[in-house]
């Protein structure tokens, strides 16, 4: 696989080399493996454990069909796509007749964060498909854990941050009706599908020596915080260019929803006749607060580089799309014309800067590319001699994404510190293995700059391109 000679498609993150890296593995030599590995490693890979391996079996169902790795990632992708909005479909239609089958689709298409992980191969679209049926079936099937349960650990097997689809299954079937004994049982069923198969995936890893996560503490919230405002402000103010403006209507618009999903909570529990509205609002909490929980739990002390940005909230925003759809179809026929009037225009708006936004991004896929995928990333002397030269030498780099969404080949990263014994013993793994740094401008981690390891080792530059460089070992006298 050569991506440097793909289109434009979806857009590729650094999450990408591992669910397609894996599906490579699985289907050419049946091991979940991902490419890249450190710098003493003999074998340049590794067993996948940073992500569980759902989104990457289903990847290989494609690929061992004989399609590449791009096209098995639409294919999948769109699959996940079409069952998330046909599920959020017939759940809004079921409880809100037509019309709410009709706005539940016009929220949910414009919504930036909703939209834009359908635009990068990344494992949310299918995590949201299995959110939209976990909350489908707990909404009209409440007293079937099983069959929810099941759903819920299919999400889990996509995403870790799935934990909390499971905890929420748990907790939704205690909560029903029926005696202490039946409540158990079925809050047993319910996670009886995850504790399956979340302890094999943590038994395979345990037999592997890896880690999934180095738990610790990591308490400093504040780039998390400001983050989350940001994404807030573009989700729900989606003013382009008017920064100023999105912070002064964003309190508002917050204060608007607030009402909104208020209101359509105190009718829904009026409904005496049908309590699958009710039902939803409290599964929708149930799900919104097992989610941020887990989410901020995972960043206190699993992984400090978890942002708050839109595609870690896009399961809230699913939610939110259906509990606002219900609320606006319900309040519609209550509301004076005035309001209605207001309410038209204030999602109108929302409507017309979350197309204008979205219309911005898929411009950019469609002509440049995202992420990894960009045409400045593809088009330089560096992928040049990556995809010719380069396969002649085994690869030390501090952005082996890059190197593996140029070339499809493993590389090793090179040393994270500068300790004068770690550096000789890196030095002789380079030449033992005929190798070269390639340091790029943009690295993922932390890492010794390329040009201060260069230095410290002699090493000589070979080639100099717009991003990055390849350092090689002098030649011997």
């Amino acid at each position: 696989m050569l991506f440097v000679t793909e289109p434009p498609g979806p857009g590729l993150e650094p999450d990408s080399m591992s669910y397609l890296g894996a599906a490579e593995s699985l289907v050419q030599t049946g091991r979940l493996s991902v490419p890249t590995t450190g710098w003493w490693d003999e074998d340049s890979t590794q067993p996948l454990h940073h992500f569980p391996p759902g989104f990457s079996l289903a990847l290989a169902i494609p690929m061992k069909a004989g399609l590449s790795a791009v096209q098995s990632a639409r294919i999948v992708m769109t699959i996940a796509a079409g069952v998330t909005v046909a599920t959020i479909t017939w759940l809004a239609g079921l409880l809100s007749g037509m019309a709410g089958s009709v706005v539940v689709v016009l929220l949910f298409v414009p919504f930036g964060a909703l939209s834009s992980v359908h635009l990068e191969v990344l494992s949310e679209p299918a995590f949201l498909a299995c959110l939209a049926l976990t909350l489908a079936l707990m909404v009209a099937a409440p007293r079937r854990p099983l069959w929810y349960g099941i759903t819920a650990a299919i999400g889990l097997m996509l995403r870790y941050a799935g934990v909390a689809l499971s905890a929420a299954a748990v907790v939704w079937a205690f909560r029903g009706p029926g005696s202490t004994r039946e409540r158990v049982r079925g809050a047993v069923l319910a996670g009886l599908p995850s504790a399956i198969l979340g302890g094999a995936w943590v038994l395979r890893t345990l037999l592997v020596d890896v880690e999934i996560r180095q738990v610790g503490v990591y308490p400093d919230l504040r780039a998390n915080l400001a983050l989350l405002a940001t994404t807030l402000a573009d989700e729900l103010v989606p003013i382009v260019g008017h920064v100023r403006l999105q912070w002064l209507l964003l309190p508002v618009t917050l204060l608007a929803l607030i009402a909104l999903i208020r209101g359509g909570l105190a009718r829904a529990r009026q409904q005496a006749d049908d309590p699958r509205p009710l039902r939803l609002f409290q599964a929708c909490g149930v799900l919104a607060v097992s989610y941020v929980a887990v989410l901020v739990f995972a960043r206190l002390f699993a992984d400090p580089g978890i942002p708050f940005d839109g595609r870690l909230l896009s399961p809230l925003c699913l939610l939110l799309v259906l509990v606002m759809t219900c609320s606006l179809v319900s309040g519609w026929v209550r509301w004076e014309r005035s309001l209605r009037a207001v309410v038209a225009v204030a999602l109108g708006a929302w409507g017309v800067g979350s197309a204008m936004a979205l219309w911005d991004r898929i411009d950019d896929a469609l002509t440049d590319g995202l992420g990894y995928a960009s045409q400045e990333l593809r088009d330089t002397p560096l992928a040049a001699w990556l995809g010719t030269e380069g396969r002649r030498y085994a690869i030390f780099s501090n952005h082996p994404m890059i190197v593996y969404f140029r070339t499809g080949r493993p590389s090793r990263e090179f040393p994270d510190w500068s300790d004068s014994a770690e550096l000789a013993d890196f030095a002789d793994v380079l030449e033992e293995r005929h190798g070269v740094v390639v340091g790029f401008k943009e690295e993922y981690r932390r890492l010794i700059p390329a040009e201060t390891l260069a230095a410290r080792l002699g090493l000589v530059e070979t080639l100099r391109s717009p991003d990055g460089s390849v350092w090689m070992l002098p030649p011997k006298p």
